[in-house]
């Protein structure tokens, strides 16, 4: 598949489908799904 088809295919999926294949393609990779700050907190002021 190439990269046009891909995005053609990206774009029409719904919401919830992109958000389920990019979290399979994350968890695929073992990449945890968090803000990507080590060891950062955030208190409701700060956001």
């Amino acid at each position: 598949m190439n990269k046009e088809e891909r995005r053609k295919r990206f774009k029409s999926m719904t919401s919830q489908q992109r958000q389920e294949l990019i979290l399979k393609n994350m968890k695929a990779k073992r990449i945890d799904v968090r803000s990507g700050v080590l060891d950062k907190t955030y208190d409701n002021n700060e956001v």
